[in-house]
């Protein structure tokens, strides 16, 4: 996918509490226009902020890049079934750093395949860790990222800085991933 622009690209951001509306603002300092959308209303200045079920697919079908910043709720378990992924541009890309049960993964690797949506990236997974034979690892279409977003987003270099030094003095690592105990 060529990059795009930032003035000549939409980008959308689903979730506007902490997370989602910081990331909302990022994009838009960047130049990107941005919309917004969350179950409720909610006023951020700088991002057109739109509301309600009936308000999702017309983002949708709006942005070239959308970015789920969504929680885990019985309204949202599922959200991205191939009905709500039609209403995307099949050159969007969608960015899911929420929940990994926001998404239909039959229905996203369809989408990807059928040429209905250009591209995901996704942080988050029904299972993690994801399993080594998930098709999500080779697609060519789909970067897997490690979860470590969220509430760390400021301090984030401090933990890198904090495990350099403890890797290089031999002491364990702060919050490494241990596949043994399933997370």
């Amino acid at each position: 996918m060529p990059p795009r622009k930032s003035p000549s690209t939409k980008v959308g951001v689903l979730g506007l509490g902490h997370i989602g509306s910081q990331t909302a603002r990022a994009f838009a300092a960047l130049g990107f226009e941005v919309l917004g959308w969350s179950r409720s209303p909610k006023d951020i200045e700088g991002i057109e902020c739109l509301y309600g079920s009936e308000a999702l697919p017309v983002l949708l079908s709006q942005c070239d890049y959308v970015a789920s910043i969504l929680p885990s709720t019985d309204e949202t378990v599922n959200l991205f079934d191939a009905a709500m992924l039609a209403n995307m541009k099949p050159s969007a890309m969608i960015i899911n750093a929420g929940r990994g049960d926001l998404i239909v993964e039959e229905d996203l690797l369809a989408a990807i395949n059928n040429k209905k949506l250009a591209r995901a990236v996704l942080d988050v997974f029904r299972q993690e860790p994801l399993p080594e034979t998930h098709a999500f690892w080779k697609h060519p279409k789909i970067t897997v990222t490690p979860h470590v977003s969220g509430w760390h987003v400021d301090g984030a270099l401090v933990d890198v800085a904090e495990n350099y030094s403890r890797l290089i003095n031999g002491e364990p690592l702060l919050h490494e991933i241990n596949r043994s105990l399933g997370y």
